[in-house]
């Protein structure tokens, strides 16, 4: 591209290019103003929706999807006018297309219903729903602490569960929730390994696992060989060991 570049600027004679720069120039600029005064909503939205989408995903705040929320009005907006644009230009689908919005609605709907009360672990069906999402992505993508008093209710409901050891990630109150007598702090660092119960938010677990500064002896790898007994809501996983000698 480079050569082809400085053997034209070389070439050409000198009133060719100055005057070819010029009216190319000239043409682009109206061509612009064309564009911008036919388009401006649509260039808007749509500068918006690459500025912002570069500052969050070049940041360092990479914390959650919540981030990129502020985006999704605006491509929405242009995606519904792209849509009934084509809709009203090409009339031999307008059939096809009223079904697909149709369809596309329905399908929004079903997944709403389907998805409550996890709202805030929602993944579709590719990440493998809202309870096996956090393999992926976790803090406020799957945890936030959201499960504290699910957790108490299935205390309340398996009461041979006597102890259980906590690795609560979220605001509430571990003792508050299931009683001081009750819980026994927990975290991925601690040592011996113990048998009994164990409650651990998913967050922690999957932060402690890909955490390359923690050695296995300070990370949750001895729980793979374990299988959750339960899961309480989306985001905490419920274990119980029994063969530590």
């Amino acid at each position: 591209m480079l050569f082809f570049t400085l053997a034209v600027v070389a070439k050409e004679s000198f009133f060719s290019l100055t005057h070819s720069f010029k009216r190319s120039a000239r043409e682009n600029i109206t061509l612009l103003r064309e564009f911008l005064h036919s388009r401006i909503t649509e260039t808007a939205l749509l500068s918006f929706i690459i500025i912002y989408s570069f500052v969050s995903i070049t940041g360092n705040l990479n914390i959650g999807f919540r981030h990129l929320f502020p985006i999704f009005p605006f491509a929405y907006i242009l995606l519904s006018k792209k849509i009934f644009s084509y809709r009203r230009k090409d009339h031999h689908k307008k059939n096809f297309i009223n079904v697909m919005i149709v369809t596309m609605v329905f399908w929004l709907i079903i997944e709403a219903v389907a998805s409550y009360p996890y709202y805030i672990s929602y993944f579709n069906q590719v990440a493998g729903g809202p309870s096996s999402g956090y393999q992926y992505v976790t803090d406020s993508n799957a945890d936030w602490g959201q499960d504290i008093k699910r957790l108490k209710t299935y205390l309340e409901e398996n009461p041979r569960i006597d102890k259980i050891r906590v690795n609560y990630f979220g605001g509430g109150d571990v003792n508050h929730y299931l009683g001081e007598d009750k819980v026994i702090s927990w975290w991925d660092a601690r040592r011996p390994v113990e048998n009994g119960w164990y409650a651990i938010s998913v967050l922690f677990i999957q932060e402690s696992l890909h955490d390359e500064r923690k050695s296995v002896e300070e990370n949750y790898s001895w729980l793979k060989k374990y299988s959750p007994v339960a899961q309480v809501g989306t985001s905490i996983l419920i274990y119980h060991v029994t063969d530590i000698k």
